[in-house]
């Protein structure tokens, strides 16, 4: 076979995911409905012999308007200079800081009415347990960028994430934050190509993100819609190639919330999973300067020596093997006894996580054509 793949087809795929219309593929606004939607229009164009959406229904919490967060008087930006913890239950008002700090905790003294407590991460845990035991709101300051994700339930107090490199001391602070629990249904997206044999390989990628926090769009560039566009651009190869072993390609949603699309797949498959031989999954795919880590590689030893052979035409700088985590969608097959693998690219041009700098204009994808030529070698 004539390698004259690129990334145009990925690229483009990478950008329409990211897109405004579908505000971070989460669970406002119809993010993860569109692009559910357009998924299985990517799908539909290469003629599989079946495909089809898979719903069910779960909870998670939203933020429906714009959280704000003013200190002295001052706005913060959310989603860059603070955010509140994913799972913080509507507050609103003005609040008066209480320092947590080594003196407090020496000798507490008496709560303000209408306090708020304010920590940095050194006294994190223990701010943590003061602040339900007293059901009051903590604000946590520290130098690192806010991160967010995404929760199913509410806490009894909120938490918030305030990004402060200074040492001030708040002395005033305003809050509204309003969130809720939404009953969601959420799509998997699948399609089969079938191949001389009907032993299946799956290859899987999440497409949901973390979507928005008021105004701010999480991107979810890295994560995933890189492994996202890379599953689709595998399947717009395969679909015009003769395949050995029939080939289903799944789109998860809910990984997220908990690996929710995944869990929910392998209890309920719209396949035949004893014909299943393994399975790849694809998330964080957008580097690859570094080469690639195989989670569960210690477990699936023959699926990553024959890896390691095929690097030997191909190149990468490396292939790192990881044991076996639950930190996506191939562990609840490992769990009900399949075979399955999890993919990650390796460099640092991608850094941003779980943030809004996480853009398609940072996604070089270095190394992309070797992990792509790695991955259609192995399952063909």
């Amino acid at each position: 076979m004539v390698w004259a793949q690129d990334t145009l087809f990925a690229r483009k795929a990478l950008d329409t995911l990211c897109s405004k219309s579908f505000a971070g593929r989460g669970y406002v606004l119809q993010g993860q409905e569109n692009a559910a939607k357009w998924i299985f229009e990517q799908f539909q164009k290469g003629k599989p012999s079946q495909l089809g959406v898979q719903e069910f229904q779960d909870q998670v919490v939203v933020f429906p308007k714009e959280p704000q967060l003013v200190i002295n008087g001052v706005e913060m930006e959310v989603g860059r200079a603070w955010l509140p913890h994913a799972d913080a239950p509507s507050i609103s008002g003005r609040f008066r800081p209480v320092v947590l700090d080594s003196a407090f905790f020496a000798q507490p003294t008496k709560l303000p009415r209408k306090a708020i407590l304010v920590t940095n991460p050194t006294f994190k845990s223990k701010a943590e347990q003061f602040a339900l035991q007293k059901k009051l709101p903590l604000l946590i300051q520290g130098k690192n960028p806010p991160l967010w994700t995404v929760d199913q339930t509410l806490a009894s107090t909120p938490q918030m994430y305030w990004q402060n490199s200074t040492s001030m001391v708040p002395e005033k602070i305003q809050i509204s934050i309003d969130s809720k629990l939404k009953q969601h249904t959420f799509q998997n997206v699948w399609a089969i190509l079938p191949g001389k044999s009907d032993s299946i390989i799956l290859i899987s990628a999440h497409y949901d993100h973390l979507g928005q926090c008021g105004p701010v769009i999480f991107p979810g560039a890295n994560d995933n819609a890189s492994g996202t566009a890379m599953m689709l651009d595998l399947y717009h190869h395969l679909s015009k190639e003769n395949r050995n072993y029939t080939v289903v390609f799944c789109a998860f949603s809910g990984e997220e919330a908990g690996l929710l699309g995944s869990s929910y797949f392998v209890k309920n498959p719209t396949i035949p999973l004893n014909k299943l031989k393994f399975v790849v999954n694809l998330d964080l795919m957008a580097t690859g300067e570094d080469g690639i880590t195989v989670v569960n590689a210690v477990q699936e030893k023959e699926l990553y020596q024959r890896m390691l052979e095929i690097n030997k035409e191909i190149g990468l700088p490396q292939i790192g093997s990881r044991s076996n985590a639950p930190n996506s969608d191939h562990y609840p097959f490992t769990q009900a006894g399949y075979r399955a693998i999890f993919l990650y690219a390796q460099g640092p041009s991608v850094k941003a996580y779980h943030h809004p700098d996480d853009v398609p204009q940072k996604v070089l994808w270095k190394g992309y054509h070797q992990i792509f030529k790695l991955i259609h070698t192995l399952i063909q």
